[in-house]
């Protein structure tokens, strides 16, 4: 639909939101960071001990393949990504 992509996310500029605890919270921040007419990186992290970023997952994915985003795996090729930091 948008042409915007989020490369398994793919690049640029990306926001890493610290103290998120939960799979909605999560999920939020990622909706809500992503923005049409630009490739989108979403870079997630998870322990064996916190595992609502996986849980957010699923949510997120269907909410970009709605939205019309496409999916694509980052390779060697992909454009290195700028990332700003909120703490």
């Amino acid at each position: 639909k948008h042409g915007s992509e989020l490369a398994g996310l793919k690049k640029l500029p990306c926001i890493i939101r610290e103290g998120t605890k939960n799979a909605i919270g999560i999920y939020n921040n990622v909706v809500n960071g992503l923005q049409y007419n630009r490739a989108n990186v979403v870079l997630m992290h998870d322990l064996n001990s916190k595992t609502y970023t996986k849980d957010a997952l699923k949510n997120i994915i269907t909410y970009g393949k709605e939205n019309g985003y496409i999916f694509k795996k980052i390779t060697d090729n992909t454009p290195m990504v700028t990332m700003k930091v909120n703490n």
